[in-house]
């Protein structure tokens, strides 16, 4: 069906060009709708040219803040990442958040905005946990974070997950104690939110384990595992390898709340 799509998408990119001029912003629609096609083809370098020829137009037609021009940017920077190139990925990234601090600082800042660059601050985080640096992954969260508060509620499941992110960088980064707490105020909201018995609330529990082992907390880690175990048996099927995961997790942290062995915690 793709392909059915970019055959047609191509068509119309011919007759509008013929039609309109090579320079008009339904081309550069059309050649945006070619690289997402590409994009799903896991074509990336047809992609990454389609979407630069949008980007060409957009950029002779509109003013260099146009929010069509800061959205060529970011899934360029998405192309890019996904091909491996993260510093030309971040390099696009910094560009769209240029384009939005403008947008913030103007007297027309909405909602949707602040939203927006939130998820270009996610996707530089992204980048920065790929290069190893979580402290910067974890700064670049909490902005992002912050922005999402002045939309959402704490409890919407954006924060959540932009909370488990920053969580995630603060464990890589060796800052267990500040990960620690960052998952407990994660486990209160998905508890409030999802109740004791969801999934949400299991998986951060089997989060908190891999923190407690971290600081040594071996018992208390196993009974977060063992919560989770339970969760695991009563919703997933019996053969399913977590459960066995989890159980030799378990088996390890007894032997080490005996004094048996050291345990390392599985990230």
């Amino acid at each position: 069906r793709l392909e059915e799509a970019l055959t047609l998408m191509n068509k119309a990119v011919a007759i509008r060009a013929h039609a309109l001029g090579v320079n008009h912003s339904s081309v550069a629609v059309s050649l945006a709708k070619i690289g997402m096609i590409y994009f799903g083809l896991e074509k990336l370098d047809s992609s990454f040219r389609a979407m630069n020829q949008a980007l060409d137009i957009r950029r002779k037609i509109n003013s260099q803040d146009h929010v069509e021009v800061a959205k060529l940017l970011n899934n360029i920077a998405l192309i890019r990442f996904h091909q491996g190139e993260r510093k030309m990925a971040l390099k696009y990234l910094i560009e769209v958040l240029q384009i939005q601090n403008r947008w913030i600082e103007g007297s027309l800042c909405r909602e949707n905005m602040l939203y927006d660059s939130s998820i270009t601050l996610s996707n530089v985080a992204k980048v920065f946990l790929r290069r190893q640096d979580y402290t910067m992954a974890a700064y670049l969260y909490e902005e992002a974070l912050q922005l999402q508060t002045t939309v959402f509620r704490k409890s919407h499941d954006i924060c959540l997950e932009t909370l488990s992110n920053i969580a995630f960088s603060k464990i890589t980064a060796g800052e267990t104690t500040n990960a620690m707490q960052i998952y407990k105020s994660l486990y209160k909201l998905q508890y409030e939110k999802f109740g004791a018995e969801s999934r949400e609330v299991a998986e951060t529990k089997g989060l908190m384990s891999v923190v407690h082992i971290q600081m040594g907390h071996h018992s208390v880690a196993l009974r977060c595992l063992s919560d989770l175990l339970k969760w695991q048996q009563a919703n997933l099927d019996m053969h399913h390898p977590a459960i066995e995961n989890t159980k030799k997790s378990m088996s390890k942290l007894n032997k080490a709340v005996m004094g048996d062995c050291i345990v390392y915690a599985d990230m």
